[in-house]
């Protein structure tokens, strides 16, 4: 059996489902694992497919803690960017 799938290999499918535009429209309006979902593909095949558009994702995470007195001095809400 190997030396006959050497003699005669099968050929290669690329089972990669291609991009339509109007998924390429939402990237960037949710988060990746949002889209994945909504789109029925993976988190990395939606990120790598961003990526290639050249699209930069910017995730803002609000925080807001328990108060402190601490915290009216330097406020009390947090940030945190995620650049990928």
């Amino acid at each position: 059996m190997k030396l006959t799938r050497q003699l005669f290999p099968l050929p290669k499918v690329d089972v990669r489902r291609p991009w339509t535009a109007k998924e390429q429209s939402l990237l960037g309006t949710a988060p990746d694992q949002e889209l994945a979902a909504l789109l029925n593909r993976n988190v990395a095949s939606v990120q790598s497919c961003r990526r290639e558009l050249g699209m930069v994702l910017v995730e803002l995470t609000f925080q807001i803690r328990g108060y402190h007195p601490i915290d009216e001095q330097r406020g009390s809400l947090s940030l945190q960017l995620l650049f990928i």
